[in-house]
C-alpha cells in the first residue's frame, strides 16, 4: 500500500479543515460578487448598443437598468461596517 492510502482519519480531517479555511467565502464576498456581476452586465448592456450605433436602444437600456444597478451598488457600499 502506498503512503497516500495509509492516511488516517485525523490527517484527512486536518486536510479538509485547511482546504475549508482557504476556500471559505464570506457574506461580504457574496455581496461583492453580486454587485460586480451586475455592474459588468450593465456595462455590457450599454456597450452593445453603442457599438451598433443604436442611440434609442442605449437610452432605453440605460434608463431601465440604472435604478436596479444603483440600488445594488448602494446596498453593497452602504452595508459595510467599520471594524
Amino acid at each position: 500500500m502506498s503512503e497516500k492510502q495509509n492516511m488516517n482519519e485525523k490527517d484527512a480531517t486536518v486536510t479538509v479543515k485547511r482546504v475549508h479555511q482557504i476556500t471559505e467565502v464570506t457574506e461580504a464576498d457574496h455581496k461583492f460578487i453580486i454587485a460586480f456581476c451586475l455592474v459588468i452586465g450593465y456595462v455590457i448592456a450599454l456597450v452593445i448598443p453603442m457599438l451598433l450605433d443604436k442611440t434609442e436602444t442605449l437610452e432605453l437600456v440605460a434608463a431601465t437598468l440604472s435604478g436596479p444597478v444603483g440600488t445594488v451598488v448602494g446596498y453593497y457600499f452602504g452595508s459595510k461596517t467599520n471594524k
